[in-house]
């Protein structure tokens, strides 16, 4: 019985070392990146690239996994981003003494909220009603935009100045 237990375990931390080997050659590799494309235009293209793989996945667990075919899923990024520019804007000018990594932290906390806010009702139904509320919900804010220029910045969008922080 002990010699099916040892193989086991040999076993076990061999198939456990296969799993986590690409893993670490990712983080390494993560690591390293930002040395090898020290430019700043491609650190920012980095991030760029991460942002909205991030944005990609969230739909691919959205429609893949749930099986719910949103049209309005890009309010949440949306509203996150605008108000991750007011909070900017409100430590650049008001001097509110925060480091600027907790912007993208602040705008990922308010699409949070509006999700939550949204979702709570236009999950309730699936299929083409869910298809039709997300598109509702998606009109409605991009008619905002246009409508709440104080908030929204009207057809020119809310200016901010990225290189302050």
């Amino acid at each position: 019985m002990s010699d099916i237990a040892n193989t086991q375990s040999a076993g076990g931390s061999s198939s456990l070392l296969k799993r986590f080997v690409p893993w670490i050659g990712l983080i390494i590799g993560l690591i390293v990146l930002p040395f090898i494309f020290s430019s700043n235009s491609a650190i920012y293209i980095m991030n760029l690239m991460g942002i909205f793989i991030i944005f990609a996945l969230s739909y691919n667990m959205l429609l893949g996994q749930g099986g719910m075919l949103s049209f309005g899923h890009a309010v949440y990024f949306g509203l996150g981003g605008f108000m991750s520019v007011h909070f900017m804007n409100y430590i650049e000018y008001d001097g509110l003494m925060l480091p600027m990594v907790f912007v993208p932290v602040f705008g990922g906390i308010i699409g949070l909220i509006f999700a939550i806010i949204i979702g709570s009702f236009s999950t309730r139904r699936a299929g083409t009603v869910f298809a039709m509320i997300s598109l509702g919900i998606g009109e409605l804010v991009a008619a905002s935009s246009l409508i709440f220029v104080a908030f929204f910045g009207g057809e020119e969008g809310v200016s901010g100045d990225r290189t302050m922080g």
